[in-house]
Order: C-alpha cells, then structure tokens, then sequence
C-alpha cells in the first residue's frame, strides 16, 4: 500500500490519478495530472465584482435623470406662463401667438 498526503495550496481542475508501476506490477508511485485555474477564479471574480458595481453605479445613474427629468419638466411648464412675444419695438405682433404645447400632455 502506498501513502500519500498531499496539500493543495492552488485550485486545480480535473485531476487525474494514475498509478505508477515498476516491472512487475507493483504501485512505486502516483502520477497526477491537472489544470491549475487559480488565475482564471481570481479574474473571474474580480470580473463578477466589476459588473456588480457597474450594476449599482446604472442604477444610481438612472435615478438621477429621473430626478432632473422631473425638474427640467417643472421648470418648462413654469416657464410657458413667463414667454413674452413682442416686436423690436416692443409691441406685441400683429400676427396671432402660437401656444407651447404642455410637453407632458399626449
């Protein structure tokens, strides 16, 4: 019977374990294969942090442009009770005033 101890202080994937055997078929060793993927998980979980504050950071941003939507829309409707038409004289036209329209109505 052969021992082995072994302490893994990287992550592998897929390992494989074959015997090793001298000429008259007894186990003399181990020979172990494997894809060391401890880069490819660190990557991989900085990248899933990454999209999360991406995330967080289009959420918040959103929120904002609501917000000044909502604002910019306020002070439009406002300021259509504030428009003035005149001349260079300062007379008001001769020709009928065309009314804004309320942005928010359909």
């Amino acid at each position: 019977m052969v021992n082995v101890q072994m302490v893994l202080t990287r992550i592998v994937s897929g390992s494989y374990w074959h015997p090793l055997k001298n000429r008259s078929g007894q186990i003399v060793g181990i020979n172990v294969a494997a894809k060391e993927i401890t880069e490819r998980k660190r990557i991989e979980s900085d990248l899933a942090a990454s999209q999360e504050e991406l995330r967080s950071i289009n959420v918040a941003l959103a929120e904002r442009v609501a917000v000044q939507a909502q604002e910019r829309d306020r002070i439009w409707n406002l300021a259509q009770d504030l428009f003035v038409v005149s001349d260079s004289s300062g007379s008001p036209p001769l020709v009928p005033q065309v009314k804004v329209p309320n942005r928010n109505r359909p």
